[in-house]
């Protein structure tokens, strides 16, 4: 395997529904949110035969459930704060990619999605 190159799981569109926002009715009622995630490592000079050579998208799925559950003010410090999480656990990662979308921002007139984007490189 070329020890130049990577791979990079994707979790993309992923539904949840959090208590993340700044106003007091986000707050109280709550809110529908997408996450996209995109978690690059160097490709390992062994071939992958095992579950512990690669990340485990269904413990990334885990960590995301168990963040959402954690409400913040803003998308920014939740980005922030998951992009921590993945880092600390699977400190192989180089490159990790994140977006989240608010499905129903309280914007009057808004007919669309609101979100925030993180790219954090480790390299």
């Amino acid at each position: 395997m070329s020890s130049g190159s990577e791979i990079i799981i994707h979790l993309k569109n992923l539904r949840f529904f959090a208590h993340h926002g700044l106003y007091d009715a986000e707050k109280q009622n709550g809110n529908e949110f997408e996450l996209d995630v995109s978690i690059a490592f160097q490709h390992p000079a062994v071939k992958i035969l095992r579950i512990n050579d690669t990340i485990n998208y269904a413990t990334v799925h885990d960590m995301i459930k168990t963040e959402m559950l954690k409400p913040r003010e803003l998308l920014e410090t939740f980005l922030d704060e998951l992009a921590q999480v993945f880092k600390e656990s699977y400190p192989q990662i180089t490159k990790i990619d994140l977006t989240i979308y608010k499905l129903t921002a309280p914007i009057p007139g808004l007919d669309g999605k609101v979100g925030v984007q993180l790219k954090k490189s480790y390299i």
